[in-house]
């Protein structure tokens, strides 16, 4: 196990090639490239704009502040790109990437992978600080891909997710398909500083017409909120008629 250290600088930093060694790669400041090559490594690329490669093995790779650019290569990996504007590619395998706070564009690649644009938070409604216009680009690519969309369980416990009015905030998942893919769904929002629980519908309908994006839309309504109907994510290439909300491929977690 080898522990490898940038500077505050633009560092280059690399692993070993011993596919039995497991590196620990910290970036710190700048815009760093990092690359784990063989063995299961972890990569922090810290504040930045990184560029982060995992290479062979089952590799962490959190890109930390800014906009970074990551990449999981074989094995399966783990991608954070946590705060920023982030571009994670999963490769070939079964690859979980959580894309955090800014407007992320997130690729599993080949494998069955778990996408999380949102990441980060416990509901859908927790009390942390949201951004507005956070507009995340998912694709599962081929395999069987679940696809997150309740906030899902990310590294801080506090992250974003598709919810509040006005803020302009979805996920557009590029080639959903039911016959092998996942959505999940969260049927309980905890909202507001007392976290009281709230019920959450979901229903399907075509998507705005101001965003001039073609497909479904997922819209969800809280019993606390009845009436308003909030975008969270759109389904590129399908029709509201292809695509039942009952259907198999939508689980709910509470």
């Amino acid at each position: 196990m080898a522990t490898i250290e940038g500077t505050f600088s633009d560092d280059k930093l690399s692993g070993s090639l011993d596919t039995a060694e497991s590196d620990f790669i910290y970036g710190y400041d700048g815009n760093d490239k990092l690359y784990g090559r063989d063995g299961d490594d972890s990569l922090w690329g810290g504040n930045g704009n990184d560029r982060l490669k995992g290479g062979s093995g089952n590799d962490l790779l959190d890109g930390g502040y800014g906009d970074d650019t990551v990449y999981g290569g074989t094995g399966n990996d783990t991608l954070y790109g946590f705060n920023g504007n982030d571009i994670l590619f999963g490769d070939g395998n079964n690859d979980n990437l959580i894309g955090g706070f800014g407007n992320d564009v997130l690729d599993g690649g080949e494998g069955n992978d778990i996408i999380d644009g949102a990441g980060g938070g416990a509901y859908i409604g927790s009390s942390v600080s949201r951004g507005a216009n956070e507009i995340d680009v998912l694709t599962g690519g081929a395999g069987a891909d679940t696809f997150r969309l309740e906030g899902g369980a990310g590294r801080d416990g506090a992250g974003t997710s598709y919810r509040f009015a006005g803020n302009n905030d979805y996920a557009l998942i590029t080639d959903f398909n039911p016959l092998e893919d996942t959505i999940v769904l969260r049927s309980i929002d905890t909202s507001g500083p007392s976290f009281m629980q709230t019920q959450v519908t979901y229903s399907l309908g075509a998507a705005p017409s101001d965003l001039l994006l073609q497909g479904t839309g997922i819209y969800a309504e809280f019993a606390n909120n009845p009436g308003t109907q909030e975008l969270i994510a759109i389904l590129h290439g399908t029709t509201p008629e292809s695509v039942n909300i009952g259907g198999s491929y939508f689980k709910y977690v509470s």
